[in-house]
């Protein structure tokens, strides 16, 4: 019986595994989903008691983006990571950057690297951050460094 619980145990863990990575996140994806933040963003401010809304797929795709935007740039904020030259440092976001700007800023790249459609969409986020100067890696000098 023991035997039989853990081969079932894989099983389930296998099966979910590959149903995960079969829905993981591309670059074409999430610009599909973003392509929804700039009408309908804007307007969820009018959704509220009493109010209804009419485009809720796009209301729900913006939301999303804007979900998966912001938690990748609180993830990615004060990680450790290396530059393009590989010396390491901790990621920094531009200050004052907002989510809407980051939306503008990917939607632009991946519209520009139609290449990047097939990749991780954090991938393709982090490559539209970095080209744009929003995420920075900084090192941090020794003190006997000038």
């Amino acid at each position: 019986m023991k035997r039989f619980i853990a081969q079932l145990v894989v099983v389930v863990v296998l099966t979910l595994s590959a149903s995960m990575a079969k829905a993981a996140m591309t670059g074409a994806s999430l610009e599909k989903l973003c392509n929804s933040w700039t009408v309908d963003a804007s307007l969820a401010a009018s959704v509220g008691p009493g109010k209804t809304y009419e485009n809720l797929d796009g209301f729900r795709n913006a939301t999303w983006c804007q979900a998966y935007i912001g938690g990748y740039g609180a993830g990615i904020k004060g990680a450790m990571g290396a530059d393009d030259k590989g010396i390491m440092g901790t990621y920094t976001i531009e200050q004052g950057v907002t989510p809407p700007q980051v939306v503008k800023v990917f939607k632009q790249y991946i519209a520009n690297h139609p290449e990047e459609e097939n990749k991780p969409a954090g991938d393709v986020l982090y490559h539209a951050m970095t080209s744009s100067g929003l995420l920075t890696v900084v090192v941090e000098k020794k003190s006997g460094d000038q």
